[in-house]
C-alpha cells in the first residue's frame, strides 16, 4: 500500500487519520499491518475517551477492523494505492 495524497486531518474521519498516520511516516506499508495498526490506534483512542466503561476492553481492537477496511475502500486511488503482492518476474517457478 502506498500513500498518494495527504488529506487535511481536520476533515478526516478517525479511521482515515489512523490509516494516514503510519503512511505519512513511511510512505508505504503492508495492508495487513496497516489495518492492524489503525485498528489498534482507534482502540487506544476509544479507551482513552472512556470506552472501557462500555466493555470495549473485552472486545479488543478487532472491533475496529471493519471500519478501517471501509475507510481503506473509500480512500482507494484517491488517498492511497493498494497493490496486490506479485512475485518478481525472475522468480523460479513453483514445483
Amino acid at each position: 500500500m502506498r500513500l498518494l495524497a495527504d488529506e487535511d486531518a481536520a476533515r478526516s474521519s478517525d479511521e482515515t487519520r489512523a490509516i494516514l498516520e503510519p503512511l505519512r511516516r513511511s510512505g508505504r506499508a503492508r495492508l495487513d499491518a496497516l489495518v492492524d495498526a489503525a485498528a489498534k490506534a482507534l482502540y487506544k483512542s476509544e479507551l482513552a475517551r472512556g470506552g472501557a466503561h462500555l466493555d470495549l476492553g473485552l472486545l479488543g481492537a478487532r472491533i475496529f477492523v471493519p471500519a478501517v477496511r471501509s475507510a481503506l475502500d473509500a480512500g482507494r486511488d484517491r488517498l492511497w494505492e493498494i497493490r496486490e503482492i506479485t512475485p518478481p518476474s525472475d522468480a523460479a517457478p513453483a514445483r
